[in-house]
């Protein structure tokens, strides 16, 4: 890798003032993508930990009458958890439409790009040898930009996974013990979970398991072309 400098190195003290402002910019940069590659698995890590919780709360909806004493008192706790429980479910859906609408073209460049490097990455390890440091260059480059994908999609199949789940933990609820009131905003749970949570890039790409082998594919078909044409 080379770039113009409009000035002479010949210098020893101009030469190591230029390579260490050089590396400091280059490890700020590092730093810097790999803080925004990590925002957005954080803020899915989240949500995903979100709906762990609502599950939970929602699963103390039926215990509430057992470990209560007075009838009012358990009304009123049933009444404040459930309040708070639909709250919550619907914080969890502004989160996502939130960060979709935020990082939805991140994703879509991020998958596209992952493409053209994954294939070229293959292409140039067919021409590499295998002693070289090129042939070894690319494997690792081609296993970094194939785990990055793997993440974002195991953890958007993971979120979609659990948001479709909260509509069968509250069937399997003992909905006996609990009153009209909490059944009639189950039951709107339970629909509005039937929408289920999922991130997209550009409402193109969609963040699932299905799509890594979509990019894979793609990848391997690039990959083809440009060995046909070379």
């Amino acid at each position: 890798m080379t770039r113009w400098i409009p000035y002479s190195i010949n210098s020893r003290t101009i030469f190591w003032i230029t390579y260490i402002s050089d590396s400091i910019i280059g490890y700020v940069m590092a730093l810097t993508y790999a803080s925004l590659e990590s925002l957005f698995i954080i803020f899915m890590q989240q949500m995903d930990t979100h709906l762990d919780i609502l599950i939970t709360r929602l699963l103390k909806l039926q215990n509430i009458r057992q470990n209560s004493i007075e009838k009012v008192d358990n009304y009123q706790q049933e009444c404040n958890l459930i309040k708070e429980c639909v709250n919550h479910h619907l914080c969890i859906f502004s989160m996502e439409k939130t960060l979709n609408n935020i990082f939805s073209l991140n994703i879509f460049f991020q998958f596209f790009v992952s493409i053209l490097n994954i294939c070229t990455s293959c292409f140039c390890l067919l021409k590499a040898k295998v002693n070289s440091g090129d042939f070894w260059l690319s494997i690792m480059l081609m296993s970094c930009f194939t785990t990055q994908i793997f993440i974002y999609c195991i953890i958007g199949e993971s979120l979609t996974f659990k948001s479709l789940s909260i509509s069968d933990e509250i069937y399997k609820m003992d909905w006996t013990v609990l009153k009209t009131q909490t059944k009639e905003k189950l039951m709107l749970m339970m629909i509005r979970s039937n929408r289920h949570i999922k991130f997209t890039g550009a409402s193109i790409i969609t963040l699932c398991l299905e799509t890594l082998l979509k990019v894979v594919k793609a990848s391997y078909s690039s990959f083809n072309l440009l060995r046909q044409t070379n």
